[in-house]
C-alpha cells in the first residue's frame, strides 16, 4: 500500500512527512530508504507503537531513541518531528514535550483538540502552539452542527467529499494550516473488508 501512496505522491509532485514506527522500519528497510530517496520528511512514530499512557518518561525516552536510531541507520537526517501512536498526547501526557526537547526534536503533531474515543485534548489550540520549546501542530478540526470532527484518518474515508472541501476552504479563508493524516492502507482499494464486532474499538 505504501508503494501505491509513493507513486501517487510522485505523480502529483507532493512531498509528505512519513511518521515511521521503528519495528516497521526494521522489517521494511528498502521501502524506508525509497521514501527518503524521494525527498520526503521522516519523523518518529515510536519504536513499538505503544500509546503514551503505557509509558513513563524514562521508557518513552528509550523507546524514542531506538526509533530515531534505526531511521538514522537507514539514511534519514534532520529528524525533528514526532507523532504519538493513536495521537494520544493530551494534558495527562504533556511531560512528553520535555523529553522531545531533550532529544533534539522541534515539533510534534500528536494532539486532536476535541473529544474522541481514543484521543483528545479538549480545549487545546486549533493552531500551532509552542509548549516547552516544542511546537505542537494539532490535527485540524471542523465544526458542523455542534459536532467537532478531526480532518484525518478514518474521517477522510467516511466523510462526504463536499465537507472535506468546505473544511479546506474555511481553513484557507482563516489563513490556518490544514494539518491532516492518512495511513498507506487508505490507498489500498483491494484490501479485505472486515466486519467490526462490538468490542472492536476496545
Amino acid at each position: 500500500a505504501t508503494e501505491i501512496l509513493l507513486e501517487f505522491l510522485i505523480e502529483n509532485n507532493i512531498k509528505a512527512t512519513f511518521f515511521v514506527v521503528g519495528d516497521l522500519a526494521r522489517e521494511n528497510k528498502s521501502l524506508i530508504k525509497r521514501i527518503i530517496a524521494n525527498g520526503h520528511e521522516i519523523g518518529c512514530h515510536s519504536n513499538k507503537h505503544k500509546t503514551l499512557s503505557q509509558l513513563n518518561p524514562k521508557e518513552f525516552a528509550m523507546d524514542l531513541k531506538e526509533n530515531k536510531n534505526i531511521l538514522h541507520d537507514l539514511g534519514a537526517t534532520n529528524i525533528f518531528g514526532f507523532r504519538a501512536p493513536r495521537l494520544t498526547l493530551n494534558h495527562l501526557t504533556k511531560w512528553v514535550y520535555d523529553v522531545l526537547y531533550d532529544l533534539g526534536f522541534k515539533y510534534s503533531s500528536s494532539v486532536v483538540p476535541t473529544k474522541n474515543i481514543y484521543n483528545n485534548w479538549f480545549g487545546f489550540s486549533n493552531r500551532p502552539f509552542q509548549i516547552s520549546k516544542i511546537w505542537e501542530l494539532p490535527i485540524t478540526i471542523f465544526d458542523i452542527y455542534y459536532i467537532t470532527i478531526p480532518i484525518g484518518g478514518i474521517y477522510l474515508r467516511v466523510l462526504p467529499h463536499f465537507l472535506l472541501k468546505l473544511a479546506s476552504k474555511i481553513n484557507s479563508k482563516n489563513k490556518s494550516p490544514l494539518i491532516s493524516y492518512i495511513h498507506p492502507y487508505d490507498f489500498d482499494e483491494k484490501q479485505s473488508k472486515t466486519k467490526l464486532k462490538d468490542n472492536a474499538l476496545q
